[in-house]
């Protein structure tokens, strides 16, 4: 019996669907592993070998679309001005990457970062399939809880000492002993901890809150008490922003207030059984507090240039060096040979302290982004950020996963203005830019009961 042109189509859409619950699936898990993995038996182990699962996910993912027929953006993603911006920050970084100082590090990075230019590709190939693909799933979220765990639980072993790796066969190379009783878990630096956490801690609260499951109270409380741990305050800003936001949101379209105090009160212990355990927490907070008073009221050039671990003072040296090349920057991962090779940067930056001349980024995505490859492109990188902001805040009727995704992104957003950019976290925030368009957008492949989130 001849199918008929509906049942055809019927059965095209049930087809596209089963393809595209495949890839979201396949996102979930490459969110799943690549934080978790370090390679113990070489000497750097932590972001060579992100860098290297990058590149095999995404060859892999590349087999799947090609395998399942599905396009890497189609017609309607043109209509988004966040997939517009995002394309034109990867041409114009393309353009500019022949103008670069050194294009080899451009194109192969530094050996303690390796963010490169291809990763960048991935970066933007990786935001268009979650724009394009992606459908929630429950088990997405479950995973990536228990790999946020995994993470936390390992930095809290540190916290006292152990490194988990080095008491097996397999680590070759011990970590230096000024890294001990430190929480940096697989990411291989605190900052770089913070910034992962800060960005996935309203995902957890929100599926707490929303649910009333309190198996969501483990993946929050590991999460939260281990980003006290990182002691790192612009971390610290941008998980508040995030958490400060989705509660208010909450509050005032009336989740279960019951829930929201339960939240709040767990969050509160935490930060009493943090200080109570290590000391210098409240020290280290009130300098957050001290920092932007003096960012915000100082009329003391030494004192501000030398505020937040001496930021303020590489954001002028950085921005001597933009405004020397506006429209090119100096390549990606260069920036250290362009303060190198800058006699007027290098004086500027040794009249601060002089271990920051050997600065190889610029503690500011935006800045560091403008001084790689032109302002034009760091602009890019804002309006792609706020585009995917707006018209998540403004979809949450629609989608009620929306405001946690959103939050999520304002806090990673956030700190990244304080923060290094890392080749195993900020993957994550560009997938999760692209989920957000995915599930702002109209149409029955998006629409899902929003009761079975967290539960």
């Amino acid at each position: 019996m001849e199918l008929t042109q509906v049942q055809k189509k019927q059965i095209e859409e049930l087809q596209i669907r089963s393809s595209k619950k495949i890839i979201s699936g396949y996102l979930a898990i490459m969110a799943f592993t690549i934080p978790l993995v370090l390679w113990p038996f070489l000497p750097q182990r932590y972001f060579f070998s992100k860098m290297v699962m990058l590149y095999a996910f995404s060859i892999i993912l590349l087999v799947f679309l090609a395998a399942l027929k599905l396009n890497i953006f189609s017609k309607k993603m043109f209509k988004q001005p966040a997939v517009i911006s995002s394309l034109f920050f990867l041409v114009y970084s393309t353009i500019t990457l022949f103008y670069s100082i050194n294009i080899d590090l451009s194109l192969f990075g530094e050996y303690e970062r390796k963010e490169t230019y291809f990763i960048t590709v991935i970066y933007i190939f990786l935001f268009l399939i979650a724009a394009n693909h992606y459908k929630f799933s429950n088990w997405h979220l479950i995973l990536f809880s228990v790999s946020i765990s995994l993470i936390c639980i390992y930095a809290i072993f540190q916290l006292y000492g152990i490194e988990l790796i080095e008491l097996t066969f397999l680590a070759k190379y011990k970590i230096s002993q000024s890294w001990h009783y430190m929480a940096f878990s697989t990411m291989g630096n605190p900052n770089f901890l913070a910034s992962l956490l800060a960005m996935t801690l309203p995902l957890f609260v929100f599926a707490f809150i929303k649910s009333g499951n309190y198996f969501w109270t483990i993946p929050m409380s590991l999460n939260y008490f281990v980003l006290l741990a990182t002691r790192t305050r612009g971390g610290w800003i941008g998980a508040f922003a995030g958490f400060a936001i989705l509660i208010a949101i909450m509050a005032v379209r009336k989740f279960s207030f019951k829930n929201i105090l339960i939240c709040c009160g767990i969050h509160v212990i935490l930060t009493i059984i943090y200080a109570f355990l290590f000391s210098g927490f409240f020290e280290r907070l009130w300098s957050a507090f001290d920092t932007m008073a003096t960012v915000v009221a100082s009329e003391n050039q030494e004192e501000l240039l030398n505020s937040g671990s001496f930021r303020i003072g590489i954001w002028k040296g950085v921005w001597i060096l933009i405004e020397k090349k506006p429209l090119t920057g100096y390549g990606i991962e260069t920036l250290r040979q362009a303060i190198i090779k800058d006699p007027e940067v290098v004086s500027f930056l040794r009249s601060i302290s002089p271990n920051i001349v050997n600065t190889d980024k610029a503690h500011n995505e935006f800045l560091n982004i403008c001084v790689s490859s032109g302002i034009p492109a760091g602009i890019a990188y804002i309006t792609t950020a706020i585009s995917v902001i707006v018209q998540g805040f403004r979809n949450i009727k629609k989608n009620i996963l929306l405001l946690p995704l959103t939050c999520s992104v304002c806090a990673y957003f956030i700190q990244g203005m304080f923060n290094i950019s890392n080749n195993g976290i900020a993957f994550l925030f560009y997938i999760l830019m692209g989920v957000i368009i995915s599930l702002s957008l109209k149409g029955k492949d998006n629409n899902f009961t929003d009761e079975k989130i967290g539960e």
